[in-house]
């Protein structure tokens, strides 16, 4: 009697142990798929924005977008999101990469070195 419980209970823990092998073989084909998804986004061109002659509007659709597709991170957005507070009412199109510039040559007159640095940051994000 006890050789057929053990076979009983070896039973289901077969079938667990296939079921695990088939869940972590849908995960492997999952992943492989998001990854080659992940490739081909980045393979296809993207829209480069210009930082040149851009409204606060654009500014902010722009810093959205590279935030939520992990192309900057929050930290690495300060001194864009500073480059357009207050400028809701003004819609006028601004050169931003000359305010970057500007705010590298600011620190450096100040002596600022992390200022400095975080606007090196943003002038190396937006070159991209």
């Amino acid at each position: 009697m006890k050789i057929q419980s053990s076979a009983a209970s070896y039973m289901p823990q077969q079938t667990l142990t296939a079921q695990r092998a088939n869940a972590q073989d849908s995960f492997k084909g999952a992943l492989a798929s998001a990854e080659a998804t992940q490739a081909n986004n980045n393979a296809s061109p993207a829209k480069r924005a210009d930082l040149t002659n851009m409204t606060p509007m654009q500014m902010r659709e722009w810093l959205n977008e590279q935030i939520r597709t992990g192309k900057m991170t929050l930290d690495e957005s300060t001194p864009f999101v500073g480059m357009t507070i207050g400028a809701e009412t003004n819609n006028s199109p601004v050169n931003y990469l000359q305010k970057i510039k500007g705010g590298i040559e600011a620190a450096i007159w100040r002596g600022n070195a992390e200022s400095k640095a975080m606007w090196e940051m943003a002038l190396e994000i937006a070159e991209r």
